[in-house]
């Protein structure tokens, strides 16, 4: 999200005693407190926070690291199962006869995939803090997608890295955000008379904080770099939620969700800075740069708040 120890040596991703092709696990587990989130804040899902998701019916897909084309089942076709109960969400995907679904079964009767991630948008949430950190517990939200992951950001889910934001790769959905923003987030107003004047201070920092997370994510997208996009795509909802927070007066929130945008930019850039066989490209590291950027102006638009 010091670390909570709620990883589970003996997890329960494992495969159907019944049939080979068959994988069982846990994405969700409730009561269970995330990994630390940029250094800042650790979260933990609340039981029944995705009942009312999960009634809606809504197709949901299961994939390996969060990556769309390599799924391995959806709801509405019945190759992915999700149920329920008093410790979570469980679900039953059937592995498709590919090869990365053959590569996917392999590497977890080995050991080597061992955690569950999912994605999820936060609709009903509570901030506070616990042992000296910023938490956040999630008591409503909606679940759209499971997938088999090598490093969870729950330590307690069974069979990897959390990202609060829905579809990410539907960039219809980016563009009418981004809409949302250009027709929203204006520092400036007209008074009675019909005359613009500047707003507050908060506004300004959460609008330079906004054109920062715009620019970061913008070069994440260009760098094509996988690992990076989910934290950044998780950095651009809190901003936005940020915005919507501070246009409504409620600073407390505003400063939360700005605390949680710096927290996933600076994993976004410590992403964008690992360094692969050939170091770091010169686009990872102007991308990495914009994050640290962005994280400077969300923490000094939750001081402005603060």
């Amino acid at each position: 999200m010091n670390k909570y120890n709620h990883y589970t040596p003996a997890a329960e991703i494992r495969i159907a005693p019944d049939n080979p092709r068959i994988l069982l696990g846990r994405p969700v587990v409730y009561n269970s407190w995330s990994e630390p989130i940029g250094g800042q804040f650790r979260e933990m899902l609340l039981p029944g926070c995705f009942d009312a998701s999960l009634a809606t019916g809504r197709d949901i897909i299961a994939t390996i690291d969060h990556n769309p084309a390599l799924i391995l089942g959806r709801t509405e076709s019945g190759t992915l199962t999700l149920g329920k109960d008093d410790r979570g969400i469980y679900c039953k995907v059937e592995a498709p006869d590919t090869s990365y679904g053959r590569d996917l079964l392999i590497s977890v009767s080995r050991g080597d995939i061992r955690g569950m991630s999912f994605i999820f948008d936060v609709e009903q949430d509570t901030w506070g803090s616990e042992n000296g950190e910023r938490t956040r517990k999630v008591s409503k939200a909606s679940l759209y997608e499971v997938s088999y992951v090598t490093f969870p950001s729950y330590p307690a889910t069974e069979v990897a890295l959390r990202q609060l934001q829905r579809d990410l790769h539907n960039t219809a959905d980016l563009r009418r955000a981004l809409r949302l923003r250009e027709a929203e987030l204006d520092i400036r107003t007209k008074d009675d008379s019909g005359h613009e004047h500047a707003k507050d201070g908060k506004f300004a920092a959460t609008s330079a904080a906004g054109s920062a997370t715009e620019k970061a994510h913008k070069l994440t997208v260009e760098s094509g770099h996988k690992g990076a996009y989910g934290h950044s795509k998780q950095a651009e909802s809190n901003d936005i939620k940020a915005h919507h927070h501070a246009k409504s007066g409620d600073s407390d929130k505003a400063s939360n969700t700005h605390h949680a945008a710096a927290a996933f930019h600076e994993e976004a850039a410590k992403k964008h800075m690992k360094k692969g066989l050939f170091g770091v490209s010169k686009k990872n590291k102007a991308a990495a740069e914009a994050h640290l950027a962005a994280a400077k102006a969300h923490k000094a638009a939750a001081h402005a708040h603060g």
